[in-house]
């Protein structure tokens, strides 16, 4: 038997939000974070110095997983000292998450998670 986790997120242009929330009981579980101009597309219409990002995925832990709702406006302070792109060209932000069950723990900054059904896929 497989239980399949739902993957959310998506590119995160300028000025807008990336702000997942999860249903009570759960928290959210960060599984991938580049912040930079990985390609063209909705954020990026030409390509001019396509390719420079980060792996921001700690940074994003950190304001994100553990928590039932969490918001990260770009550009943000922390992942702008993270991209190797030229600082004067725009950059987007790259996320995709999951809700899991679990509780927030608030005072370590760390949570518990509890996965119902073994294996899982991640689609």
């Amino acid at each position: 038997m497989r239980t399949g986790i739902s993957v959310n997120g998506g590119d995160y242009c300028l000025l807008e939000s990336f702000e997942p929330s999860c249903p009570p009981g759960s928290v959210i579980l960060m599984l991938s974070s580049h912040y930079g101009r990985m390609r063209v597309g909705r954020c990026l219409s030409r390509d001019y110095y396509v390719g420079c990002s980060a792996d921001v995925i700690a940074q994003m832990d950190q304001r994100c997983s553990g928590k039932s709702r969490c918001r990260v406006t770009v550009p943000e302070p922390t992942l702008l000292k993270a991209t190797p792109c030229p600082k004067d060209l725009v950059a987007y932000l790259e996320a995709d998450y999951t809700c899991v069950k679990g509780i927030a723990n608030r005072r370590r900054r760390t949570f518990s998670v509890y996965l119902i059904g073994a294996p899982f896929q991640i689609y």
